[in-house]
């Protein structure tokens, strides 16, 4: 921590993951001394730049970090040229104490953003709050706010939209009216998320083409919300409704399937960079239809293998054992399996000969 700089400009705990939305403001942008003097490579990172802080946490802010830096401008592993350009693209952000960069004017439009998704979550809660004491027998008056409720009845709608309203700075929507004050509609909620600390986000859903009716309902789209959750904290780029995770879910894919899957690719991506959902589309189906591992001959009786231990962690342990091997320091299961199967494959290559 360095006092002599400038304390963040949000909190630390502001998050705006999952909302596909950023204001651009054109006549600022457009009029900028960025705008200006930046070359198209520089101009086009620097835009990626401001769409990546508004998906980091805290958002509005970046890691001082070139080799992070690079990635998230979508450069790959270009450093060199990312140098180049640097002081160009990161025009406007400004290093804190806590050591991470952030754009004064981007932070204010996501403590806007952030304050929406606050309160709509408070307005949520209450009402679920509401319905659940009526289900149980109370009295509870539904709350005018209610997407659902017309002069106090029912009306069976849907839950509404996602009620992060695209606000600017005065909070103004993107039709020039004020909608500070006026309820909005509430978000369908991810509930019993048991496997991972959900994210901020996993208490919002941000399903396309979700039909239910009731928001308690439990149904495939929550489960849609879940492997999202789990994925975006792993660091994939993806919604509920992205078509490879919708049938991901239909093919009755676990959280540990899904982890495994991400660490296999993170060989080839180490974090921070994110992991596009078509990349991650391929290993997910080859962990979900693995391979089968041929039966080996004139193998030694105390290496014989251990059936499929390849699907779980213990069976993969047994497996190791009986080849005499043992995980190394930091390395994960994806790795540790695949240094198992070159040792049978060079067993069998040895009886064989």
């Amino acid at each position: 921590m360095n006092d002599q700089l400038p304390a963040p400009l949000v909190p630390p705990d502001v998050d705006l993951r999952g909302l596909d939305y950023m204001p651009l403001f054109g006549n600022h942008l457009f009029g900028s001394e960025f705008n200006a003097m930046a070359t198209d490579e520089a101009w086009r990172a620097g835009v990626t730049l401001w769409w990546a802080a508004w998906n980091q946490q805290p958002a509005g802010s970046l890691p001082d970090n070139d080799t992070a830096l690079c990635r998230l401008a979508d450069l790959g592993r270009d450093v060199k040229g990312w140098k180049q350009i640097r002081d160009v693209a990161l025009r406007g952000f400004k290093l804190c104490s806590d050591g991470r960069l952030y754009h004064p004017f981007l932070c204010k439009q996501a403590l806007v953003a952030w304050e929406k998704r606050v309160k709509e979550r408070e307005r949520k809660a209450d009402y679920r709050a509401k319905k659940a004491a009526e289900r149980a027998g109370h009295s509870a008056d539904v709350p005018r706010d209610n997407p659902g409720t017309k002069n106090g009845t029912e009306t069976g709608t849907g839950p509404g939209q996602d009620a992060d309203v695209r606000a600017d700075g005065n909070g103004r929507d993107v039709t020039g009216r004020d909608v500070t004050t006026k309820p909005k509609p509430p978000e369908s909620s991810l509930i019993g998320i048991n496997t991972i600390a959900p994210p901020a986000e996993a208490a919002e859903s941000d399903v396309k083409g979700d039909d239910s009716t009731d928001p308690d309902r439990p149904s495939t789209a929550t489960r849609q919300g879940l492997v999202s959750a789990l994925l975006r904290e792993l660091g994939v780029q993806i919604t509920p409704g992205n078509p490879h995770l919708v049938g991901w879910v239909q093919a009755g894919v676990t959280d540990e399937q899904l982890r495994e899957a991400v660490a296999r690719v993170r060989l080839h991506k180490p974090e921070p960079e994110p992991i596009p959902s078509n990349y991650l589309a391929k290993t997910v189906l080859s962990v979900l239809h693995p391979p089968e591992i041929p039966a080996l001959t004139a193998v030694p009786s105390d290496s014989n293998l251990v059936p499929r231990w390849w699907e779980s962690e213990a069976a993969t342990t047994e497996q190791a054992k009986r080849l005499g091997m043992h995980a190394r320091g930091g390395e994960g299961w994806a790795e540790f399996r695949q240094r198992i199967r070159d040792r049978l494959t060079a067993i069998r290559t040895e009886a064989a000969a």
